[in-house]
């Protein structure tokens, strides 16, 4: 699921990019099975999103348990103070892929 998400989810990040918003960041946190996978995927597909080292799986789990992740991909929209802004937004951003209009 995660490949097939994941350039929708770069294309959306640089359409909005292109139109002046950067203060928009993506963070990506792996479930990888290895730090080799992870990075190998980081590099073939992320462009230049932040990543959480895959040896902090603590602060993963953390993660995964304060913004209630349920499943891969998930995407968590956070504003700046660290509130959960929206729960999900796969499926906002997999719309706005197929549609010329802005969703987030």
């Amino acid at each position: 699921p995660c490949r097939h998400f994941t350039p929708m989810l770069k294309k959306f990040v640089e359409t909005l990019q292109s139109n002046g918003e950067h203060s928009l960041k993506v963070i990506f946190i792996s479930s990888d099975q290895s730090e080799h996978d992870m990075w190998k995927y980081v590099y073939d597909a992320h462009g230049d999103w932040l990543a959480l080292s895959y040896s902090c799986r603590d602060i993963k789990e953390r993660l995964e348990r304060q913004y209630q992740v349920s499943g891969i991909p998930q995407l968590v929209v956070i504003d700046a103070v660290g509130r959960q802004a929206v729960r999900d937004a796969r499926g906002e951003v997999m719309a706005a892929s197929s549609s010329s209009t802005q969703v987030l």
